[in-house]
């Protein structure tokens, strides 16, 4: 409860705050999600989300200590924050498995551990934001 309270005040925060705090170019994700959706800057919630994704979302393993289901990471390249934005993967209610040629693993985050990474994010992110000269 308290996590779904962090990521809708954080939204609300988005929200009333206007414009400027969609014109940082440096959020963590934000180059991937300019490469990936051909934009320039980052101007919507959904777009601030992706960013999350694309940084925190997601982390290698080199070996799982249990059996999941592995799935197949489309794409080719080192940059796996592009290739799981490219192929639509967004959190789901359980982590995500996908063996690389390396024989490493990309865990993407439950949706419940990626809603905690992403209100830090905002709280984060509205931390850092420039103050407006008076």
């Amino acid at each position: 409860m308290k996590q779904i309270f962090l990521v809708f005040s954080g939204v609300l925060f988005l929200s009333l705050s206007g414009s400027s705090v969609y014109g940082q170019s440096e959020l963590p994700g934000s180059a991937e999600v300019k490469s990936v959706y051909e934009i320039s800057e980052i101007t919507s919630n959904q777009q601030i989300e992706l960013c999350c994704f694309a940084a925190y979302g997601w982390h290698f393993a080199t070996e799982l200590k249990f059996e999941v289901d592995e799935l197949t990471l489309l794409g080719s390249g080192d940059n796996i924050a592009e290739r799981l934005l490219q192929s639509e993967i967004m959190p789901l209610e359980n982590e995500q498995f996908f063996k690389l040629s390396d024989g490493r693993y990309v865990v993407v985050s439950s949706q419940s551990t990626f809603d905690k990474v992403f209100g830090r994010y905002l709280i984060n992110m509205n931390a850092t934001k420039p103050k407006k000269q008076s």
